[in-house]
């Protein structure tokens, strides 16, 4: 089930990374950090509830359980009769949930025993999760609340094997967390829709998510313990000589999911447990299966529509685990289960929840359900080749920004996933040429002004006159839109655009001028026509009179290129310094361009009855649809 608001559930995100394989159809490889794996259980007398009926989860195995199969790590088993326990549904009231599963496993691991102040004691792995009033939590403490039924209902039997469903829960204080040593059997239970049930009366998680995920989806799933591996050889399998080929090959081990196996063909998932806890040797040889999805000295490769799925514990006090080295943690998508604030905060943000909401949740994320997400310290993911190929294939247009923030973070670590997701919320894109002649963005453009876009306001002008340099014919109504675009540009943007055009289609430059001068009517606001400005109207009269010159000084060259070579021997002669040389003809001032007059500091600025202009007859022309 996916979270909302600003979470990103396990589920939802394995959804998500099979949906978009990579260029050779495998998937990005995840590690789940947290120790939130499958095989996470409790002690084999650890009281229960089924059908109404006290009875150990030991017994109940014993009783219940079907046929064991194995799964690398431990032994699932289906119920062989119809069985329902105590479970808490997503609004903490007691409910009914079905056991669809058995699960146990033999372990030698450090534990914990958690005792309440009312007296009840429950013994389980220290992944093992409880309800506290924080969230689904394992990094349990003394006076931290857990949830319990309150004293008043019960879990009791009814009619047909159904039992009482208590209307509510209480919370009661942890006297003390006791860490012991576990040896030998422990059990857990996978039940159907709540994933949880009451152990010891204490309501605990079912921790098989992996194993829910996969009976969910239809799909296979291997599980490989790389702690009970001894050498990074180990996953290559037995050699043996091929009696007809006479080559060596090697019987795989039946942890790795295989061609002709019968679940295979419809994908899943190969979970490496507690990854981190193998030896330096396992974890150098688990990088080919990681990185490439094969062990190339026994050929097996990773089968179609499968992907590979790890979990870490952190590298803190109890947990004897190795560090994983960059190239190990570059190869893979990283993954905290839980809160994440600054999601969250985004979210809330785009959906107007109340400020007051927003800041208290900043304030106490640990009271958030499922606590702060947050990779552990030595996992530090960087932005190299491989990460940002895997994030270009996860990458979806329009996809959740808290998908989005989950899988950036993971895989190229918090500082460049925070710098992308701030050039991905910056969804605003410059104008084209078309959308400006146009009209109708001068409210955007006044945002971009006060907010200081001059990046989407030069590129807007880019576009603009990358379209006029396409277009060598002058039209009035195009370079009357042109003149309302520049005279809503600040200062500075206005003199770039006008040296824009002088260079890149000058025959434009005085048309464009002429209206930006006259006001262009009503469609251009008096007080913003940019040419009323001293400075500016000084900059126009400089820039034409640089135009002008480079108009005189090109034909004038032009006209000395085409005089032929002097000839020794009766030829016409290069004219001496005092011969008379008739003046190259000026060059024709360009369409539209009759009216202009230079302006000076002395012109009026506020009158444009004075000005001497006559404006073009716009009827014939018609305005182009430039995209």
């Amino acid at each position: 089930m996916a979270f909302a608001h600003g979470y990103v559930s396990l589920d939802e995100l394995l959804d998500w990374v099979r949906a978009h394989p990579l260029g050779d159809g495998r998937f990005v490889p995840v590690c789940i950090w947290g120790s939130r794996g499958i095989g996470k259980c409790v002690a084999p007398d650890t009281p229960i509830v089924l059908n109404g009926e006290r009875i150990t989860i030991s017994a109940a195995w014993d009783r219940w359980a079907g046929e064991p199969r194995p799964d690398g790590d431990g032994f699932w088993a289906s119920s062989t009769k119809q069985l329902r326990t105590v479970s808490v549904d997503g609004d903490l009231r007691l409910a009914s949930g079905e056991v669809v599963h058995f699960y146990r496993q033999q372990v030698s691991e450090p534990g914990r025993t958690v005792v309440l102040e009312s007296g009840e004691r429950l013994t389980m792995t220290r992944a093992h999760r409880l309800r506290t009033l924080s969230g689904w939590r394992n990094d349990l403490r003394v006076d931290d609340l857990v949830a319990v039924p309150a004293p008043s209902v019960s879990a009791r039997p009814r009619n047909a094997g159904h039992i009482e469903t208590p209307p509510h829960i209480e919370w009661r204080r942890i006297a003390a967390v006791e860490e012991i040593r576990l040896e030998g059997w422990v059990y857990d239970l996978e039940v159907a829709e709540h994933h949880n049930y009451l152990a010891a009366g204490i309501v605990t998680h079912n921790t098989q998510a992996l194993k829910q995920y996969t009976v969910e989806r239809g799909i296979g799933l291997r599980v490989i313990q790389p702690a009970h591996l001894s050498q990074g050889s180990d996953l290559v399998g037995i050699p043996f000589i091929d009696q007809e080929t006479r080559k060596t090959v090697y019987a795989l081990p039946d942890r790795l999911p295989k061609p002709d196996d019968e679940d295979v063909r419809r994908g899943g998932i190969l979970f490496l447990d507690e990854i981190n806890r193998a030896n330096l040797a396992v974890l150098q040889g688990l990088m080919e299966v990681i990185g490439e999805g094969t062990i190339g000295q026994s050929g097996w490769e990773l089968p179609e529509g499968w992907m590979v799925v790890a979990a870490a514990n952190p590298n803190i006090p109890g947990y004897d685990v190795n560090t994983m080295d960059d190239a190990m943690v570059g190869r893979m998508l990283h993954y905290s289960p839980g809160f994440s604030s600054a999601t969250w905060t985004r979210w809330a943000t785009e959906n107007n929840v109340a400020r007051s909401v927003v800041n208290f949740v900043l304030q106490n994320p640990d009271l958030v359900d499922g606590g702060e997400s947050e990779l552990p310290q030595e996992v530090r993911p960087t932005l190299n080749p491989r990460t940002a190929y895997y994030l270009a294939c996860l990458y979806e247009a329009g996809m959740p920004l808290r998908v989005l923030d989950v899988i950036a973070n993971g895989l190229w670590g918090d500082e460049a996933a925070q710098n992308f997701l701030t050039h991905h919320l910056d969804t605003e894109a410059p104008l084209s040429g078309g959308q400006i002649l146009r009209g109708g963005w001068q409210p955007t453009v006044d945002q971009w002004v006060a907010g200081d876009r001059f990046d989407l306001l030069r590129a807007s002008s880019e576009l603009l006159i990358s379209m006029l340099s396409g277009n060598q014919a002058v039209r009035s109504r195009a370079a009357e839109g042109t003149a309302i675009w520049m005279a809503y540009l600040p200062q500075s943007l206005f003199v770039e655009m006008v040296v824009s055009i002088g260079e890149a289609c000058p025959e434009w430059l005085p048309v464009i001028l002429t209206y930006a001068e006259t006001g262009v009517g009503a469609r251009m606001p008096r007080n913003r026509s940019m040419l009323r400005r001293p400075a500016q109207r000084e900059m126009v009269q400089q820039r034409q009179g640089r135009t002008e010159r480079r108009r005189v000084e090109e034909s004038a060259r032009e006209e000395l290129v085409a005089l032929p070579p002097a000839r020794s021997n009766g030829g016409p002669e290069i004219p001496g310094p005092d011969d008379a040389v008739e003046a190259p003809p000026a060059p024709p001032a360009p369409a539209g361009a009759g009216s202009i007059r230079p302006l000076g500091r002395d012109d009026s600025a506020g009158a444009d009855d004075d000005l001497p202009f006559t404006r073009p007859d716009t009827s014939q022309f018609q305005l182009p649809d430039f995209d």
